[in-house]
């Protein structure tokens, strides 16, 4: 029988490679027994500690025979889990009194914490590279992350965590010797993972950028350093770090290997000292640091457990009780508030409320959607009813490690439910350590209607708008109405009103019937509250889609984004924008900010392509409207973009097989139908006549976008059609209409006089390639 103790990560024990499953072990102390025997030396075979040492360590407040009894208790309960067929009376082979000592035997018995300090003292003694990865691959996270806050864990922990970080700084070098640049770069972005004000690790990094000729990345990572070493320890630089990057600037060819990097063993205030250096100030401060973990100084065990400062964070939808569906908005709203209030922190970027949800559609784990997200942290919670109240609990959890860096239950009132979001994010933002300008304090601060009608109001209304369709966008406005009447100055309602006003008229109405109204909920917001971003963001792209006033939308969306920092959707719409107005460059930059806070929204990843295909770069776009269907595959607006760029490359075939799954996205059955049959039997063209006759008549019945039927027309060939409609589109208003001189879809109309008159009420420049 072969017993696998590991200790790193979560605490596991495998029995002939089968897990010990939790119910198993009975009580939790017979797990914390295994913990500290396995942690002990290795002596004659064994590892023992004192029954008395074990007692106090883990009943303090029991007397003697109190504590004896729950040990012998934890004991019975550890020997049953490592061999569920031990008979009574027996001896167990892996657990045995001795004289008051009681002994883990190690014959059968492997602990990954020994496995790794052995490999890692010859790995370090020889500088094998072998060795070296070998000793890294057993160290898979801190040490049991459960304990984080256990005095017992807390000085091994650091020595192991130093071992890890010498492993990577020998790791580099050796690396960087044999001239295996990626290898080293990886490792030295672990070590500042793992140690972020490590400016070993920062000159590696730095130098290795330099000599690949990544200037940029290497002045980059000084800033990095220099930030972090300010905000951690109030410290600068140390005048090697200035030195190196002062000659990147200067590009004064490939620095010299960091003399710490090349040798064999790293160094530390102790051998600084022996050797006569002085040691570097920061250097004492980890020292102290771990002193004060030893004393058990709960600060700085929080500050330890991190395996890297968290910037970037995940809020899960909170779970409601499958007997409350009536939470559910209730849920969805507090959610949705904690990602707004901490978006707008500058020093934390927070996943998009789509992209999160999308992971829990998928019915994923917290912890594995966190890590396929690739986030720092995830906060997960619940709410239910207790009695005339709710209970909202949530946790805060480091990624990948499992620490629990933060939770809290609060009991509610209805008056005291609009509060809680404000509370949790400020909560969070206290204990990541993010220090807070008076702004920020103000930006976290309670802004919801002092009704707490009007806030559950406002709440389901955002559940209806999140739906995205015709009838979601009506219900929600009915909703925020309601809120409205409750507290006429509640800025959010008039912000989600305008955003619904404005979303309908796009398409799904005439322009000029919602967007008047869209405008005057906006403003009547910013009069409320001037600090609101997404309130800005909204005037922004009223101001740009039917104003047709490109600075004054230029300078909104600026300052939506000054206020809301981590707000996905301003980036997106601020990207399109600097799109139109060929700034491809910045507005590149702008979408992939976007596609960072909300990878799984498939307008931002439709948009990634853009820039490329208005600069005439066709694949680029078609990879981005694939993506885009790959994670919404009936998104109207991809299919529409994917069909528009295989028609550029003459792919009339695929054009057409997208033309179809539009038609059928749109719950246009019947023309689908219809205009597949006339591919199959007269070709393309006579298919786009089909569809444009079809849209032509409908528009005689009801609302039909102008803008839609100016393109079929143009497709179709009938240019005088096609003016005739965009003219009616101009009328209307129509959202569509600043992207005409930019969208190589409109080329064949740019050619036409008719075009510059067009261009020109819009306010549109025609643009020379």
């Amino acid at each position: 029988m072969l017993v696998a103790i590991h200790l790193f990560g979560p605490f596991r024990v495998l029995v002939d490679g089968v897990p010990i499953d939790e119910a198993q072990w009975g009580r939790r102390k017979s797990k914390t027994l295994i913990k500290l025997l396995a942690l002990q030396p290795l002596r004659q075979s064994s590892r023992q500690m004192h029954r008395e040492e074990l007692i106090e360590l883990l009943w303090p407040g029991q007397d003697s025979e109190q504590g004896l009894n729950s040990f012998h208790k934890a004991l019975h309960a550890a020997r049953r889990a490592l061999e569920p067929g031990l008979s009574a009376g027996s001896s167990s082979r892996f657990l045995q009194m001795r004289d008051q000592l009681l002994t883990l035997q190690s014959g059968e018995i492997s602990v990954d914490v020994s496995e790794f300090e052995a490999l890692a003292e010859e790995a370090l003694k020889t500088g094998a590279r072998g060795r070296i990865e070998a000793a890294l691959a057993i160290y898979q996270g801190e040490l049991l992350p459960e304990d984080l806050y256990e005095d017992w864990t807390a000085v091994r922990r650091e020595q192991l965590r130093a071992q890890k970080e010498s492993l990577l700084l020998r790791l580099a070098a050796v690396c960087e010797a044999s001239a295996d640049t990626g290898q080293a770069i990886e490792a030295y972005r672990q070590l500042v993972a793992s140690n972020s004000c490590n400016e070993a690790a920062h000159r590696g990094m730095m130098r290795l950028y330099a000599a690949l000729g990544q200037r940029h990345l290497a002045v980059e990572q000084f800033r990095v350093c220099k930030d972090v070493l300010r905000r951690e320890l109030d410290a600068e630089p140390e005048p090697a770090t200035v030195k190196l990057y002062e000659r990147v600037l200067a590009g004064a060819g490939e620095p010299p290997a960091d003399s710490l990097v090349n040798s064999t063993e790293a160094t530390t205030p102790a051998t600084a000292a022996l050797s006569g250096g002085k040691p570097p100030r920061r250097l004492w401060f980890a020292v102290a640091a771990i002193l004060l973990v030893g004393l058990g100084a709960l600060a700085a065990y929080r500050s330890l457990g991190l395996a890297a400062p968290v910037k970037f964070i995940a809020i899960m939808p909170l779970s409601t009780a499958a007997d409350s569906p009536d939470l559910d908005y209730v849920a969805d709203g507090i959610t949705e508030s904690v990602i707004n209030d901490l978006s707008r922190l500058r020093q934390v970027r927070v996943m998009a409320r789509s992209t999160v949800y999308l992971y829990r559609a998928k019915g994923l784990d917290p912890m594995a959607a966190a890590a396929q997200m690739k986030v720092h942290a995830v906060l997960t919670g619940t709410i239910s009813k207790r009695g005339g109240n709710l209970l909202v609990a949530a946790e805060l959890v480091g990624v990948p490690e499992g620490t629990r860096l933060w939770g809290k239950q609060y009991e509610l009132s209805a008056k005291d439910l609009m509060s809680v979001p404000d509370r949790i994010a400020f909560e969070i933002a206290t204990s990541l350590g993010v220090r807070l300008s008076g702004d920020d304090r103000a930006s976290l601060s309670p802004r919801h209607p002092a009704d707490p009608a009007a806030y559950r109001l406002y709440l389901q209304a955002r559940y209806y708008w999140n739906q995205r369709s015709k009838e979601g966008y009506l219900k929600s406005i009915d909703l925020f109405q309601a809120a409205i009447a409750r507290d006429p100055e509640y800025a959010r309602a008039y912000a989600g009103l305008a955003d619904s006003y404005s979303f309908l008229g796009r398409d799904e109405a005439p322009t000029p019937e919602y967007m008047p109204k869209a405008r005057a909920a906006v403003e009547r917001a910013l009069a409320i509250d001037d600090k609101l971003g997404e309130a800005h963001a909204s005037l922004a792209m009223m101001t740009f889609v039917y104003d047709w006033n490109f600075p004054a939308a230029g300078r909104e969306y600026r300052r939506a984004l000054e206020l809301d920092p981590g707000y996905a959707n301003g980036h997106l719409l601020y990207g399109v924008f600097l799109a139109s107005q060929g700034a491809f460059k910045e507005s590149q930059s702008q979408l992939d900010q976007a596609a960072e806070l909300d990878p799984l929204a498939p307008i931002i990843a439709l948009c990634r392509g853009y820039p490329a295909s208005y600069q005439g770069h066709v694949e680029p776009a078609i990879r981005a409207a694939r993506e885009a269907l790959a994670i919404s595959p009936a998104f109207p607006a991809a299919l529409e973009d994917l069909m528009t760029y295989f028609e550029r490359q003459g792919r009339h075939e695929e054009a057409m097989q997208q033309a179809v799954a539009l038609l059928h996205a749109r719950a246009q059955h019947e023309l689908a139908e219809a205009v597949q049959v006339a591919y199959r039997l007269s070709g393309y063209q006579t298919a786009l006549r089909t569809w444009f006759e079809a849209e032509e008549d409908r528009a005689a019945r009801e609302y039909v976008s102008p803008l839609r039927i100016a393109i079929l027309a143009m497709r179709v060939g009938n240019l005088d059609k096609a003016f005739s409609w965009l003219n009616r589109a101009v009328e209307d208003r129509n959202a569509g209409l600043v992207y005409l001189t930019v969208d190589p879809k409109y080329a064949r109309l740019r050619s036409d006089p008719r075009f510059s008159g067009i261009a020109g009420r819009v306010g549109l420049k025609l643009r020379t390639r």
